[in-house]
């Protein structure tokens, strides 16, 4: 059996509103990363750029293998307990 590497993320998300400094600086770097595609998104009238804020995760290399991902990036064992 196959086990897939995987992780979550809860996020507080927030718009960036179009026309902000804030918003034109991330499509920028975004621009520089992925090229002219983004150039397209930029005009795109229902395109919305978010930024997610992370506060905790969950992150699953295999069998009995998954940690907690905590808001400071630390990472804890999630240990079953099969008593329950």
């Amino acid at each position: 059996m196959v086990v897939r590497e995987r992780a979550f993320f809860r996020c507080n998300v927030q718009e960036l509103p179009r026309g902000t400094e804030k918003c034109d600086v991330w499509i920028d770097k975004m621009q520089e990363a992925f090229g002219n595609t983004v150039q397209v998104l930029r005009n795109l009238p229902d395109f919305h750029l978010s930024a997610l804020k992370p506060i905790n995760g969950q992150y699953t290399i295999g069998f009995g293998k998954a940690f907690s991902i905590h808001k400071d990036g630390s990472l804890s064992h999630i240990v079953i307990d099969k008593k329950k």
